[in-house]
């Protein structure tokens, strides 16, 4: 199971599309908000190729799905935020005790435009995609996660790197072939 995390598009949908044409029907993506209008353009072409999806609001989404979504992937529960209700611009500490209390494995944020990856104080993976198009330190970026055999391999792809990822993946596992 490859579960693709994108964020804070502001308005780009052509990367966006640019990542659908590389999924295939097994994968799941998510927007974790900031502007939901831009997955909404994609959604249908999603749906249409069978490729499951779920989006949250950002603090820029004036309408939409919501601020919060559990999904459950390969029995993995993970919680989807933008982060701004979680103050993640100041500390992951709030959004961790959240991601506790939904008694997640995974929590997906955004806001912030810089991608993350970290364990919260129970081991809960805590992950932040960066933006497909503002980022705010280092490059453009979507995140990735594979589901194998009950273990969570996160990873972070830069919008560069996009199609040398996609091209380089194994069916059975996900991982590059380099």
């Amino acid at each position: 199971m490859r579960l693709i995390i994108t964020s804070d598009t502001h308005g780009n949908t052509g990367v966006l599309e640019k990542l659908t044409g590389f999924l295939k029907a097994d994968d799941f993506l998510v927007h974790l908000g900031d502007f939901t209008r831009d997955f909404e353009k994609i959604q249908p072409q999603l749906d249409d190729r069978g490729i499951r999806n779920a989006n949250v609001n950002g603090n820029c989404d004036y309408h939409g799905p919501g601020p919060y979504k559990k999904i459950v992937l390969s029995g993995k529960s993970i919680g989807l935020v933008h982060g701004h209700l979680q103050g993640v611009n100041s500390t992951l500490v709030t959004l961790d005790l959240f991601a506790q209390e939904k008694e997640l494995d995974v929590i997906l944020f955004g806001h912030t435009h810089i991608s993350k990856i970290e364990y919260g104080s129970t081991g809960i993976l805590m992950m932040n995609p960066g933006s497909m198009s503002e980022p705010r330190l280092g490059k453009a970026s979507f995140g990735v996660i594979v589901i194998e055999d009950g273990i969570l391999k996160p990873r972070i792809v830069t919008v560069d790197d996009m199609e040398r990822y996609f091209e380089y993946q194994t069916e059975d596992t996900g991982d590059t072939e380099n």
